[in-house]
């Protein structure tokens, strides 16, 4: 069984990142440039807004430019562009989810970055292929995502207990794992982060996500619906999304599904935690996860002098040193391999999260414009059998009519 090492201390250089990047408030601009470059992105958490601020404002120096950076409601992010992008007001540079790509690459808000030299070069191809639609590059990322099970070490110490690798595995030990004043395992299920978090669910059954109606998509759904009954996993999921993290750092649940990002907050609590797999259905099968993050675009404004000082700031901005300064700040995992093998040197227990990146399910690359609708059926499923409204085949079956 492969299982990581726990987490350890928070890196003296994070703290040094933040507070460098701190040197700035959100919404602030740069000193006056030639040109005004608006940046719209949709992650309001600190450090990452202020990290990202400095950053942009030392990319803006570079070229005479003057930085606005504007935080958009996630959730927002795609109409507000759809409705700028109709009123000829769109802003200069964009970092958005690259599960958003397609639909705004097919709207014509985003540009081709090919046409400014730049490329994903040194990036892992599934890395890469977030920001590539149909052959052509719209995104360049930074850092990227990857989803696995974190657990309180002590807690299953305490209860005799290894981590699971299977579905029978996580719900017998989340069952075992649970008290009067804690659950087995957290899960998000909100609406727009449910669907993420079921997905590699769905693909370590041995399901499909552009094929929703198999039994692997029920024995998926019969694993959730088995932690809720057992008492394991709180019906109240549906109503949590990244908060789901405060509930594993307060010491409500032994066990939860989370990304990367989350580690500093676990550290903060001095919590000894670790991480493994996502568990699998039948036991010899390999664990897959599913690549999330957001990518640096140039969206199509028809301003080809301010397009062109925009492709610097992307360029800038996925730099090696900058992707290893806001990894020190913020935990994300590099795009680059050179830029990987600076940063998990230092952190080498945060190298989990690029392992098996080849089987890592791209929802760009592999959907496209289809995951919009197919997120929302994940969503619904979800809540129809966690709630208790239906039984897994009947939401399965649900689909049909």
């Amino acid at each position: 069984m492969r299982h990581h090492r726990p987490l350890g201390a928070v890196a003296a250089t994070a703290a040094a990142a933040i507070a460098l990047a701190g040197c700035a408030p959100a919404g602030s601009e740069a000193s006056a440039g030639s040109v005004t470059l608006t940046v719209w992105d949709s992650l309001p958490y600190e450090p990452f807004h202020s990290t990202a601020l400095a950053q942009l404002e030392s990319c803006a120096a570079e070229i005479d430019a003057t930085i606005v950076q504007e935080t958009i409601d996630a959730g927002e992010i795609v109409s507000q562009l759809l409705q700028a992008g109709a009123s000829n007001n769109l802003p200069d540079v964009l970092y958005v989810d690259g599960a958003d790509i397609p639909e705004l690459s097919s709207a014509g808000i985003l540009s081709d970055l090919s046409g400014y030299g730049l490329t994903a070069q040194g990036q892992a191809e599934t890395v890469a292929s977030m920001g590539v639609v149909d052959g052509t590059t719209y995104g360049l990322s930074p850092h990227f995502n990857s989803l696995v099970l974190y657990y309180n070490a002590e807690m299953l110490d305490d209860a005799g207990l290894e981590p699971p690798t299977t579905f029978a595995e996580l719900v017998s030990a989340a069952t075992a794992l649970t008290t009067d004043d804690r659950y087995g395992i957290t899960i998000a299920g909100i609406t727009g982060v449910g669907s993420y978090m079921f997905l590699p669910f769905l693909l370590n059954a041995g399901g499909d996500p552009a094929d929703l109606q198999t039994q692997s998509t029920v024995d998926a759904l019969q694993l959730y619906k088995d932690l809720v009954d057992a008492g394991a996993l709180s019906t109240s999921m549906v109503t949590l999304g990244w908060d789901a993290n405060d509930v594993f750092s307060a010491g409500g649940a032994a066990m939860m599904l989370s990304q990367d990002f989350s580690i500093p907050q676990i550290e903060e609590a001095g919590i000894d935690a670790g991480t493994v797999p996502i568990p699998v259905l039948s036991e010899g099968t390999s664990s897959r996860t599913v690549l999330g993050g957001e990518l640096w675009t140039v969206p199509a404004t028809g301003d080809e002098p301010t397009q062109e000082a925009a492709a610097s700031i992307v360029e800038c901005m996925t730099s090696v040193d900058n992707q290893v300064a806001m990894s020190e700040a913020t935990y994300r995992t590099p795009a680059s391999t050179e830029a990987q093998e600076i940063y998990f040197a230092e952190r080498p227990e945060v190298a989990a999260f690029a392992e098996d990146l080849d089987a890592a399910y791209n929802r760009t690359a592999e959907l496209g414009n289809e995951w919009t609708d197919i997120a929302l059926e994940l969503d619904n499923l979800v809540q129809l059998v966690v709630t208790g409204s239906a039984t897994p085949e009947e939401a399965v079956a649900s689909l049909g009519e």
